[in-house]
């Protein structure tokens, strides 16, 4: 009895530290809430419900992308590591694709491939991260927001901006731009 007595114990205390934790301490659960929150991009998605069509299909991150069918009336190209259905066989290769047409260095061939292979019509950048999420595949970070917003915003003929508020923009693309 002692032996089994030990081993959940053993197994439950760290559950245990984490309640005790959270009880004693709820402030440091509320400011880790605060960093990962969608609410720091939240004026930024209710826009993207009222203003751009109905359905659109938003290029994102995977981080921002989860949340943007969560919150508005838009899909994505891709959700985060795979939470697609896992009857998703090409989650991994949207979380991929995205990724490279985001990439500050991608070839505008590439962007236009993936952006039309999934019939894309926004692209949303989203550099309020208080940290770059920790992400499987690839993540956001200011550096990776700075460089892809200098990309797009270096082709207004093809990626027209539509909002643009404390770190986060969107572009409306333009397919006859894109050629």
């Amino acid at each position: 009895g002692g032996v089994s007595l030990a081993g959940v114990l053993f197994l439950v205390h760290l559950p245990l530290l984490d309640a005790v934790h959270v009880l004693t301490r709820p402030q440091d659960v509320l400011e880790a809430q605060a960093r990962t929150s969608v609410e720091r991009w939240g004026d930024a998605l209710r826009w993207m419900d009222r203003e751009l069509p109905k359905g659109s299909v938003v290029l994102s991150d995977p981080a921002t992308s989860y949340s943007i069918p969560m919150m508005t009336r838009h899909w994505v190209a891709t959700l985060v590591d795979q939470h697609s259905s896992p009857n998703d066989s090409l989650g991994l290769a949207r979380i991929l694709d995205v990724r490279d047409a985001l990439d500050p260095y991608a070839t505008w061939q590439r962007t236009r491939e993936v952006t039309r292979r999934w019939g894309v019509t926004a692209i949303a950048l989203n550099g309020r991260f208080a940290e770059a999420p920790r992400l499987d595949y690839w993540a956001p970070s200011p550096e990776w927001f700075r460089r892809a917003r200098a990309r797009f915003d270096a082709q207004p003929g093809a990626f027209e901006r539509v909002y643009d508020e404390r770190d986060f923009v969107v572009y409306r693309i333009r397919p006859e731009g894109l050629d």
